[in-house]
């Protein structure tokens, strides 16, 4: 079988290395382009996707912890705040044990701690306010409080420190300082479960990361 050069155009036999006339060489090596390669699928880790939450999941998660929150908030775990604590640290571990495909970076972190803090303080609110109504515990409450007021103005000679005790006794004053304290662990609630939520973030990137 005959073939021709590719520069010269002489008839050649197939298998010739090289043109008898112009010395071309008659082998090609033919390239052929790479095939594109279909992307392989992303997974995605936790790291990658560290700052989204999936909110139904996060929403029962708080629930859970919060509700726990704040009957810890009745026993003695309540009185530096642990239960708060606590009930951030609890959101940050339901929430990842629903949904373990998805990591949570310190900032998302801390806004789970802080749904859970609210939640928590709405639940200890009425556990409050069952347990005055229910127990009478409104006289003993009303005592414990105007005996701190007490004890606080006794360490300040201020004449105004004793006058805001005389108006604590009263019942507009006893209304007030009830209002206070509310806010204060509404605030306090979601402050110290925010950080809850923070450190447990910080504890699960670690162990996602060892």
């Amino acid at each position: 079988m005959e073939i021709q050069c590719y520069k010269c155009g002489a008839a050649l036999e197939e298998g010739i290395p090289f043109c008898e006339h112009c010395r071309a060489p008659q082998i090609r090596v033919i390239s052929s382009e790479p095939e594109h390669s279909s992307p392989s699928p992303q997974i995605f880790s936790p790291a990658h996707q560290s700052d989204r939450i999936d909110w139904p999941v996060a929403f029962r998660a708080a629930s859970i912890a919060g509700s726990i929150g704040a009957f810890l908030m009745l026993t003695p775990l309540g009185l530096l705040g642990l239960g708060m604590v606590t009930s951030g640290l609890l959101t940050i571990i339901i929430y990842r044990s629903r949904a373990p495909e998805f990591g949570l970076s310190v900032g998302a972190g801390t806004r789970l701690g802080a749904l859970s803090g609210l939640i928590g303080s709405a639940v200890f609110a009425v556990l409050a306010t069952v347990g005055v109504a229910v127990f009478h515990l409104s006289a003993m409450l009303r005592e414990k409080m105007l005996e701190s007021i007490q004890q606080a103005a006794a360490r300040s000679s201020d004449p105004q420190a004793q006058q805001a005790v005389e108006f604590f006794k009263t019942p507009q004053g006893l209304v007030t300082s009830l209002i206070v304290a509310a806010i204060f662990m509404f605030v306090a609630f979601i402050v110290l479960s925010a950080a809850g939520g923070a450190v447990g973030a910080l504890l699960m990137r670690k162990k996602d990361s060892a």
